[in-house]
Protein backbone atom coordinates (compact mmCIF):
# COMPACT_ATOMS: atom_id res chain seq x y z
CA UNK A 1 0.00 0.00 0.00
CA UNK A 2 2.63 2.35 1.01
CA UNK A 3 4.38 1.81 -2.28
CA UNK A 4 1.50 3.96 -4.33
CA UNK A 5 2.75 6.97 -2.71
CA UNK A 6 6.06 6.29 -4.89
CA UNK A 7 6.56 9.44 -6.97
CA UNK A 8 7.13 9.32 -10.88
CA UNK A 9 10.35 10.64 -12.66
CA UNK A 10 9.63 13.93 -14.93
CA UNK A 11 10.65 14.19 -18.52
CA UNK A 12 13.57 17.23 -18.68
CA UNK A 13 11.48 18.75 -21.27
CA UNK A 14 8.11 18.98 -19.11
CA UNK A 15 9.67 19.80 -16.27
CA UNK A 16 9.00 23.68 -15.20
CA UNK A 17 12.11 26.08 -13.92
CA UNK A 18 12.26 26.62 -10.78
CA UNK A 19 11.60 30.04 -9.82
CA UNK A 20 14.71 32.37 -9.59
CA UNK A 21 13.40 33.41 -6.04
CA UNK A 22 14.08 29.53 -4.82
CA UNK A 23 17.00 29.03 -6.44
CA UNK A 24 19.49 30.65 -4.71
CA UNK A 25 22.58 29.61 -5.95
CA UNK A 26 23.06 31.34 -9.12
CA UNK A 27 25.23 30.24 -11.96
CA UNK A 28 26.82 31.22 -15.59
CA UNK A 29 27.22 29.55 -18.12
CA UNK A 30 30.80 29.76 -19.55
CA UNK A 31 34.17 27.37 -21.37
CA UNK A 32 34.74 24.17 -19.47
CA UNK A 33 31.92 24.61 -17.12
CA UNK A 34 29.81 21.44 -16.29
CA UNK A 35 26.06 22.05 -16.66
CA UNK A 36 23.75 19.96 -13.81
CA UNK A 37 20.16 19.68 -13.97
CA UNK A 38 18.18 18.88 -11.09
CA UNK A 39 15.00 17.31 -11.97
CA UNK A 40 12.45 16.73 -8.60
CA UNK A 41 9.82 13.69 -9.54
CA UNK A 42 5.89 14.14 -9.77
CA UNK A 43 3.56 12.51 -7.37
CA UNK A 44 1.55 13.51 -4.42
CA UNK A 45 4.25 11.84 -2.00
CA UNK A 46 5.88 14.86 -0.21
CA UNK A 47 4.12 17.64 -2.73
CA UNK A 48 2.88 19.73 0.33
CA UNK A 49 6.30 20.93 0.86
CA UNK A 50 9.42 22.15 -1.49
CA UNK A 51 12.39 19.84 -1.43
CA UNK A 52 15.81 21.29 -0.59
CA UNK A 53 18.87 20.73 -2.76
CA UNK A 54 22.41 21.01 -1.65
CA UNK A 55 25.43 21.00 -3.37
CA UNK A 56 28.46 20.61 -1.23
CA UNK A 57 26.26 20.90 1.66
CA UNK A 58 24.84 24.83 1.05
CA UNK A 59 21.22 24.59 -0.25
CA UNK A 60 20.86 25.56 -3.51
CA UNK A 61 17.29 25.14 -4.71
CA UNK A 62 14.03 24.77 -3.03
CA UNK A 63 12.24 22.81 -5.43
CA UNK A 64 8.08 21.49 -5.73
CA UNK A 65 6.90 18.48 -7.73
CA UNK A 66 7.83 18.69 -11.58
CA UNK A 67 10.21 21.28 -11.67
CA UNK A 68 13.98 21.76 -12.15
CA UNK A 69 17.02 23.58 -11.86
CA UNK A 70 20.18 23.97 -13.61
CA UNK A 71 23.37 24.60 -12.38
CA UNK A 72 26.58 25.52 -14.17
CA UNK A 73 29.73 24.34 -12.34
CA UNK A 74 33.26 24.19 -12.28
CA UNK A 75 34.75 21.18 -13.05
CA UNK A 76 35.98 19.40 -10.00
CA UNK A 77 34.38 17.07 -7.12
CA UNK A 78 30.42 17.61 -5.79
CA UNK A 79 28.19 16.57 -3.46
CA UNK A 80 24.58 16.69 -4.57
CA UNK A 81 21.84 16.55 -1.62
CA UNK A 82 18.47 16.71 -0.93
CA UNK A 83 18.30 17.10 2.73
CA UNK A 84 14.67 16.90 4.53
CA UNK A 85 12.47 19.25 6.02
CA UNK A 86 12.65 17.79 9.79
CA UNK A 87 12.87 20.62 12.55
CA UNK A 88 13.79 17.18 14.59
CA UNK A 89 16.58 16.33 13.09
CA UNK A 90 15.14 12.66 12.75
CA UNK A 91 15.60 12.07 9.17
CA UNK A 92 19.06 11.06 7.64
CA UNK A 93 19.87 12.70 4.45
CA UNK A 94 21.09 10.67 1.61
CA UNK A 95 23.65 11.83 -0.66
CA UNK A 96 25.46 11.04 -3.51
CA UNK A 97 29.16 12.39 -5.06
CA UNK A 98 30.33 13.07 -8.57
CA UNK A 99 33.16 14.45 -10.05
CA UNK A 100 31.71 16.89 -13.16
CA UNK A 101 34.50 17.16 -16.19
CA UNK A 102 34.54 19.81 -18.37
CA UNK A 103 31.70 20.85 -21.16
CA UNK A 104 29.53 17.76 -20.02
CA UNK A 105 26.24 18.07 -18.96
CA UNK A 106 24.56 15.82 -16.14
CA UNK A 107 21.01 14.84 -15.42
CA UNK A 108 19.93 13.99 -11.78
CA UNK A 109 16.56 12.94 -10.33
CA UNK A 110 14.96 13.94 -6.60
CA UNK A 111 12.61 11.27 -5.39
CA UNK A 112 11.18 9.92 -2.73
CA UNK A 113 10.81 6.32 -2.06
CA UNK A 114 7.27 5.56 -0.91
CA UNK A 115 8.14 3.01 1.64
CA UNK A 116 10.66 4.36 3.32
CA UNK A 117 10.08 8.26 2.53
CA UNK A 118 13.57 9.02 2.02
CA UNK A 119 14.68 11.47 -0.47
CA UNK A 120 17.23 10.20 -3.02
CA UNK A 121 19.16 11.81 -5.63
CA UNK A 122 20.03 9.14 -8.45
CA UNK A 123 22.09 10.76 -11.77
CA UNK A 124 20.13 9.12 -14.94
CA UNK A 125 22.81 8.12 -17.88
CA UNK A 126 22.41 9.82 -21.12
CA UNK A 127 20.36 8.21 -23.74
CA UNK A 128 22.24 5.94 -25.94
CA UNK A 129 22.37 7.12 -29.38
Amino acid sequence: MLGACATAPVPQDIAKFAPHERVFLKTVAGPGMATAIFIRDSGASGSAVSQSLAINNKIAAELNTSEKAVFHLKPGDYIFSAPPFDPFGSKATMAIDQELKPDRTYSYRILMDGNSGLIFIQRLLPAAK
